[in-house]
């Protein structure tokens, strides 16, 4: 918690907007946009605007939003949170 705490605006501004990037990559390829488009017919949820919705939410995080939620949701209420890490590597090679 510390860590979050001492990144200052610029660093956090420039980590959400990688993340920003990073779900606007993700889209790129058809396989993904098909299976996307296909899960939520069959899960029944018809949201076929997801990324927007992302895209819109990040673009309105603050620093300290992040930390209430972080403390909250992660600290206090302590849940499984999985992560998928892609090396610059693999990226390149999607391309």
């Amino acid at each position: 918690m510390e860590y979050l705490k001492n990144k200052n605006e610029q660093e956090f501004k420039s980590a959400v907007s990688n993340a920003m990037n990073q779900l606007r990559y993700r889209d790129s390829s058809l396989d993904i946009k098909l299976n996307q488009f296909w899960k939520d017919p069959v899960s029944q949820k018809g949201s076929f605007n997801k990324q927007e919705l992302y895209l819109d939410t990040l673009s309105k995080l603050t620093k300290e939003d992040f930390l209430d939620y972080f403390q909250k949701y992660l600290l206090n209420e302590p849940r499984k949170l999985s992560l998928q890490i892609y090396s610059q590597q693999q990226m390149v090679n999607a391309e």
